[in-house]
């Protein structure tokens, strides 16, 4: 039996697919704000992502019934809406908990309880409309504005403001949870559009985990390993090549040396690099002297 106090297990809940109340109990002794942010901070990071229908828009919006629906609630009884506090299907609550057994029955049952206990848990509780300012997104991005929201929160901790710092703490709470969301939908889109085997051969973490880079198998998202300078490069092997290795005016000690005080008191060595052959000018001599190996051996190793 479940008593009207019993606080859900928020892990249990997790199980249950029930991610937004389970953020929700899982710190119960924030303030009520902070624990609604923590609820769609979680609802963000576990919620299944609608299957791609090739749209332009992902996700796209959410129709009753439609392949993206689960954008708000999936599986959950209790769920995230833009325009709803808190959603709440009690009927497919009362269906999990005639499915479930043992603690996850027991986790849900405390949910259901709570539900009627905790008057922000009503059946619509209110709507709630907000106006976008996307200029002011676009010129600000969530890196700065999450900086602006970190500066006040120093504040309000210093200034002892408890108030203010829960306000913070839960716009805090709230932008993590849109960077992760943010993170699972560009992942989501990648494992759909297509595999990449070359981009996972050479990343550890995808030979460990056996798992696909655009599925998750790195930890860091990166986008492509760009490589410039290349003419640079070829200049300067070409010189080092001219001079120390071929016309053995200096030696590879010697070279490092004046490269390690920027020339200074050697403007003639500098000169006399600047006229050695450069890539573009149909001189075979760049080309060649653009490989790895090369500049090992023109530095002695070094």
């Amino acid at each position: 039996m479940t008593s009207l106090n019993e606080t859900p297990d928020p892990d249990r809940l997790l199980e249950c697919r029930e991610f937004f109340a389970a953020g929700f109990f899982r710190e119960t002794e924030s303030s009520t704000f902070v624990r609604m942010a923590q609820a769609v901070a979680w609802h963000q990071s576990h919620m299944e992502l609608p299957p791609w229908q090739g749209t332009r828009l992902y996700p796209g919006e959410a129709e009753v019934g439609g392949p993206s629906s689960n954008l708000y609630s999936g599986h959950s009884a209790v769920y995230f809406h833009y325009a709803v506090p808190m959603g709440r299907d009690g009927r497919k609550l009362e269906q999990k908990i005639e499915e479930a057994g043992g603690q996850r029955k027991q986790a849900l049952c405390a949910l259901q309880a709570a539900l009627g206990e905790y008057p922000y848990f009503s059946e619509l509780g209110g709507w709630i409309h907000a106006s976008v300012n996307f200029r002011r997104i676009l010129s600000e991005g969530l890196n700065s504005y999450g900086a602006r929201i970190r500066a006040r929160q120093a504040d309000a901790r210093k200034t002892g403001q408890s108030d203010k710092l829960a306000f913070y703490d839960a716009m805090q709470i709230t932008l993590d949870g849109i960077r992760r969301f943010h993170t699972r939908v560009m992942e989501n889109l990648g494992a759909v559009s297509g595999a990449t085997p070359i981009r996972s051969l050479p990343i550890d973490d995808c030979i460990d985990r056996g798992i696909e880079y655009h599925a998750g198998g790195a930890r860091y998202n990166w986008s492509v390993v760009t490589i410039g300078s290349i003419a640079n490069a070829a200049d300067s092997l070409q010189s080092l090549r001219e001079v120390v290795s071929e016309q053995k005016e200096l030696s590879s000690s010697e070279m490092l040396q004046i490269l390690k005080t920027d020339f200074k008191g050697k403007e003639d060595v500098r000169l006399r690099l600047a006229g050695c052959a450069r890539y573009g000018n149909d001189d075979a001599r760049t080309v060649t002297s653009s490989s790895a190996s090369e500049a090992t051996a023109h530095t002695g190793g070094t």
